[in-house]
């Protein structure tokens, strides 16, 4: 067993650090805890999904990776955000169903362009893989709006109509997405 005492690397601009432990005889990663400081939010999930997800903030959390002698990874990420900060959602099919299904299709759409910009006072991020499945846990809560927030209303057709609309406010976000992937490494890019 080779046990590390504490490493520690600048990324995202700032430290992560923990104490790796692998096992040489069965070539596993038998554990590696990261404690995660004040990293840059953007970069930090940028290869998680870009097209699905991105945010603008600083993060905080920890990161715990293992690995069998086979060689597939499984762990989790929980990240919590130091501050106010923008959240991105792009198209995600799993978000579209649980709004339409909540508020019908028209508005679920109106919602999801809402969603593009989410500012946001509170969040957290939960990233897990384990097996063959992977799972990412959001949470957010909306930052109060200003004047500088606010959209021009815009022509939408709702039930067949055509209306003049306004931005939906999505007050609470809170969503399970499954990520079907192969690998701990496919999870990053779903």
């Amino acid at each position: 067993m080779l046990t590390f005492d504490r490493i520690s690397a600048q990324i995202f601009g700032e430290e992560i650090s923990g104490a790796p432990r692998m096992d040489l005889a069965a070539q596993a990663l038998q554990g590696l805890d990261l404690r995660i400081k004040s990293i840059d939010a953007h970069q930090a999930v940028a290869n998680i999904s870009p097209a699905h997800l991105d945010a603008e903030g600083v993060v905080s959390g920890i990161l715990h990776v293992e690995s069998s002698g086979e060689g597939d990874l499984s762990g989790h990420a929980d990240l919590s955000f130091d501050g106010p900060g923008i959240l991105r959602i792009g198209q995600i099919d799993a978000l579209q169903r649980m709004l339409a299904g909540s508020f019908g299709a028209d508005t679920a759409s109106l919602a999801m362009h809402d969603l593009e910009r989410y500012p946001f006072m509170e969040g957290t991020l939960h990233l897990e893989r384990a097996g063959l499945n992977s799972e990412l846990k959001i949470h957010f809560v909306r930052e109060i709006r200003t004047n500088a927030d606010r959209m021009a209303p815009r022509k939408e057709i709702i039930n067949g109509r055509e209306v003049w609309v306004g931005p939906v406010v999505v007050p609470k976000i809170d969503l399970t997405i499954p990520i079907a992937v192969k690998s701990f490494a496919d999870t990053f890019r779903w």
